[in-house]
């Protein structure tokens, strides 16, 4: 009978080392679990503890439910090893695991299932893009169709398969970004300060202080140069302005245009609409967005400080300004230097191409605007999307 008891602890003992093995693998290495059999063989039916080790030793019950579901999922395992060995595959069906998870476990969880596919079938209901597999063969979509009946449906691609989660749950691919009604995209950062200073100039003139509404309103962002912005759209454009109003500010200098002309034809091979004056606004042409303040205002800073540009200054046969170029280092002094000028001047005096830009900006956040409205009350109003549950 002693001889029995230790087979036991040792099978235990092995059993416990499986499964704080796989926690480890899923990459919480900082615990133990431990399968203990009673002392006595008085004890020995009824009596095992299972206790789990991380800053202190204790019985699992005490510990969190997180730490108590990924340590009965690892176990899954161990189980799932001893049922292939009598020639049995073993199916596991796990609803909701995120219900008693920090957010944090959640990958440490998904590695745990990963492990335990290549030993069982695993079958996850899940309303968490986290579990949600990254095959779309593997996944299906369970909905209610408008008699409350439940059907399925399979997807080509994963985003498509998720949409009803992100739906249900509020989650828009613009939340990633911080961006929660509408956005302004500009190249640099000075781009970005030039717009939001010359909004506030205005915002303290009866004139101009009701003047576009949609532009005051969004968010400014900028992308650290005109490629930096062309590499973002080219990955998240098509996914963003389908959730909120989106427009691209692109200057008129030859990067500007490069990279302008790159996007536009990258998004008429996919047919994605991406056309001027309503998915993206180019500035004087030409010039880079310093070109919107009057000539006057560009010569004056060319002659008081002729080290801040490259090249010096230079006007065509009609004596006007040509395209100019501005030390990196000194945009912030030039920026300065515009904007002071502003202050000192009626608005009048140098608003006018700024005005132009901003009317076609606002109009083309309203339409953008009307539009996703639009689409979102005519899918409420079908009920498409309405009672879904996504597996």
């Amino acid at each position: 009978m002693k001889t029995s008891v230790q087979v036991i602890h040792d099978k235990l003992l092995e059993v416990s080392e499986k499964i704080t093995n796989e926690m480890i693998l899923s990459g919480i290495d900082d615990c133990s679990f431990m399968i203990k059999a009673p002392p006595s063989l008085d004890e020995l039916f009824g009596r095992f503890e299972v206790s789990i080790k991380d800053t202190i030793e204790n019985v699992i019950s005490s510990k969190g439910m997180g730490l108590q579901c990924l340590s009965l999922f690892s176990s899954f395992k161990s189980i799932s090893e001893r049922k292939l060995t009598l020639g049995k595959k073993t199916i596991w069906m796990v609803e909701e695991p995120e219900s008693f998870l920090h957010p944090s476990l959640g990958r440490s969880c998904n590695h745990i299932f990963k492990s335990l596919m290549d030993v069982a079938y695993v079958l996850i209901t899940t309303h968490s893009l986290s579990f949600v597999s990254d095959e779309p063969s593997k996944i299906i979509e369970l909905y209610k169709d408008d008699a409350g009946v439940t059907k399925d449906k399979k997807h080509e691609k994963r985003f498509n398969a998720v949409a009803s989660i992100r739906e249900n749950l509020g989650v828009r691919f613009s939340d990633f970004f911080n961006i929660s009604s509408s956005a302004v995209f500009v190249e640099g950062i000075t781009d970005k300060q030039y717009i939001e200073s010359i909004l506030k100039l205005t915002s303290e003139d009866d004139e101009f202080k009701n003047r576009w509404p949609f532009l005051r309103s969004a968010k400014v962002d900028e992308f650290g140069g005109v490629s930096q912005l062309g590499g973002f759209l080219k990955g998240c454009y098509e996914f963003i302005s389908k959730d909120v109003p989106v427009i691209s500010v692109f200057d008129g200098d030859e990067a500007g245009v490069k990279e302008r002309t790159r996007l536009q034809s990258y998004f008429g091979k996919k047919q994605i609409r991406f056309e001027s004056n309503k998915d993206y606004i180019s500035v004087r042409s030409g010039f880079a967005i310093e070109g919107l303040f009057p000539d006057d205002f560009i010569s004056d800073a060319m002659e008081t400080h002729p080290s801040w540009f490259i090249g010096g200054k230079s006007v065509d046969a009609d004596d006007v300004i040509e395209p100019f170029k501005v030390q990196d280092n000194k945009k912030t002094n030039l920026l300065n230097f515009f904007l002071e000028k502003c202050r000192v001047q009626p608005i009048c005096g140098w608003i006018s191409r700024w005005e132009k830009v901003f009317n076609v900006i606002d109009s083309a956040l309203r339409d953008k605007s009307e539009s996703i409205t639009n689409k979102k009350r005519t899918e409420d109003t079908s009920g498409n999307t309405s009672d879904h549950q996504a597996a």
